[in-house]
């Protein structure tokens, strides 16, 4: 067993937090082992306090533990030379510790890195006996383990003024940069920790839809970074070419490339490395690769992003093992919302409608593709409707499927002009 690294005090604030943070006690009980401590007393003292949970599901009283202190001292299992100890831990159980944050987050530490060891020993056998899916549910079970919170959550009577300041300041959202639409979401656009989807058929345009939210939040000075699984690199890179300078570039209709030159360096000295083009397989990418480039950008380019958009989920793989696709697509859209969580960023995804709603007025969740699972975990769902006609006069309607903070039901017309990259002109 892996002992803590940590030094001989910090190991004593270790016990004297599972005595006084119970919710810290639940969690440790079974995660913490006390071959993990430095010396005899010490795991001696939190068995004592483990065994008493996992017996009566509270936390031991100060009397109980004199009591088992008494009885070990006089069993001799605990020696003359431990009982100092014993007695400097006794007396720190009620001395409120001033970095208690800081123990619960070097002890998660401590728990995730060792289970990443556990797992990598547990997969080797099965590496050499190739059995690949054995090996990711290890894997999983790991991550699920070391992301455990030793947070008991919000108390709603006593926290109520910190929630209300923090509401205010945290509702700011991203706008899409489509006024008729950020009207509608609160704080005016997409808001950290949301997932938003774009719903619409093939060839409606879902993707230059992110495109002009991708840009929206570049010209407010926000750092970006645009997933793709559908598309190349270079062909998104085009798309935003072709809406920052209104210059149509795919056409063949010989392109002002000299236009195009100089708008993009103007934008390369306002915005510099703030936008980050990143493509993924069709099919076999997980939420697990993004993080995992997240990790890459933010230690090799101290590049963080503000916003995430995924081109788009449906065409993602769940990291862990599903049967029916009903589930993949809810369990990926499920991973792509706990990643908006965890960078506390608002996350723009597409997802494809069915044949039907090329031929509907009005496209709504019920035309989702395959599932409306991830419809129920979205904030919000824009259905893009554009009708034969609309689609001749550049014009489409935006409809809110779904508005979890806001009305839904609503449409928006907009203009569009895709032959040079306007997803939405502004008029």
């Amino acid at each position: 067993m892996t002992k803590f690294k940590f030094d001989l005090q910090f190991q004593r604030k270790i016990i004297a937090l599972t005595y006084q943070d119970y919710p810290f006690l639940c969690v440790a009980s079974n995660l913490i082992k006390p071959d993990n401590f430095e010396s005899f007393a010490l795991s001696w003292f939190f068995t004592s306090i483990r065994d008493y949970y996992l017996d009566y599901e509270s936390r031991p009283t100060r009397l109980a533990l004199k009591n088992e202190i008494a009885k070990a001292k006089t069993k001799k299992i605990l020696k003359s030379a431990d009982m100092q100890e014993i007695k400097r831990l006794y007396g720190m159980l009620t001395k409120r510790l001033k970095d208690a944050d800081y123990v619960r987050n070097e002890v998660r530490s401590f728990i995730r890195h060792q289970e990443i060891k556990r797992a990598m020993v547990e997969a080797i056998p099965l590496l050499e006996q190739e059995r690949y899916d054995d090996i990711e549910d290890i894997w999983d079970r790991a991550k699920q383990i070391g992301h455990m919170s030793f947070d008991v959550g919000q108390s709603y009577f006593e926290d109520y003024k910190d929630r209300v300041i923090r509401r205010s300041q945290e509702n700011v959202g991203i706008p899409t940069g489509i006024h008729g639409v950020d009207e509608h979401l609160r704080g005016g656009g997409l808001c950290p920790q949301e997932l938003g989807l774009v719903q619409a058929a093939t060839g409606v345009g879902k993707s230059q839809a992110l495109v002009q939210f991708g840009k929206s939040a570049l010209v407010r000075k926000k750092k970006v970074v645009h997933y793709t699984m559908e598309m190349s690199e270079d062909a998104i890179a085009e798309r935003y070419d072709m809406t920052w300078s209104g210059v149509s570039i795919s056409r063949g209709d010989n392109p002002d490339y000299a236009r195009l030159f100089k708008r993009l360096n103007k934008l390369g000295k306002a915005y510099r490395e703030s936008l980050i083009i990143k493509e993924f397989p069709t099919g076999t990418t997980t939420v697990s690769d993004l993080r995992a480039h997240l990790t890459i950008l933010e230690q090799q380019l101290d590049f963080v992003p503000d916003v995430i958009i995924v081109d788009y989920g449906d065409i993602m793989r769940p990291t862990r093992r599903v049967k029916e696709k009903r589930e993949r697509i809810g369990e990926v859209f499920g991973e792509l919302l706990a990643l908006a969580q965890e960078y506390n960023v608002p996350l723009w995804s597409g997802t494809q409608a069915n044949r039907d709603a090329l031929n509907k007025s009005v496209v709504t969740i019920k035309n989702l593709s395959e599932s409306i699972e991830h419809a129920k975990i979205a904030t919000v769902v824009l259905a893009l409707c554009q009708t034969e006609q609309e689609k001749e006069d550049n014009e489409m309607r935006i409809y809110f499927a779904k508005n979890r903070n806001d009305r839904s039901g609503i449409l928006v017309p907009i203009q569009t002009a895709f032959h040079r990259g306007q997803f939405y002109v502004n008029t």
